[in-house]
């Protein structure tokens, strides 16, 4: 997984001094940051965790608990994409991301995301120039 997110954003190999922390607990688990791996596989609906970005996470966990939405993957697909956030937090932010799943600077990037996932609309206008550079207003 740390050479998937090494591949992809290079800059992350050379790291600054930090002083790292000690994990006393098993890393954080929890596919798109909401459900555990093995009760999606089960179509378990019993359990969900909200909390990062919590307006979107309640829509896909009232939408995975309702029987609304599918999650296509195997158990090992998911915890191959959990594995890759893992690393991505670890080397992103340091002693931190080795404690928990941080999305600070990508926030909108979780938000969209978990939108597509729901097939909600990501853009609000018309073309990527409108929204990149024009206001929003009514």
């Amino acid at each position: 997984m740390s050479r998937d997110v090494l591949e992809k954003f290079p800059i992350l190999q050379h790291l600054p001094l930090y002083l790292p922390r000690r994990v006393e607990h098993p890393q954080y688990r929890l596919y798109r940051n909401i459900l555990p791996s093995s009760l999606a596989t089960q179509h378990d609906c019993s359990l969900v965790f909200l909390g990062l970005v919590t307006e979107v996470t309640t829509l896909w966990g009232v939408s995975w608990i309702e029987g609304m939405s599918n999650i296509s993957k195997s158990k090992e697909e998911m915890d191959y994409d959990i594995a890759k956030v893992n690393a991505w937090c670890e080397r992103r932010y340091l002693a931190r991301g080795r404690t928990r799943q941080i999305a600070s600077a990508e926030i909108q990037g979780v938000t969209d995301f978990l939108m597509r996932d729901l097939s909600l609309k990501v853009y609000l206008k018309s073309n990527i120039f409108s929204e990149t550079f024009l206001q929003y207003v009514k």
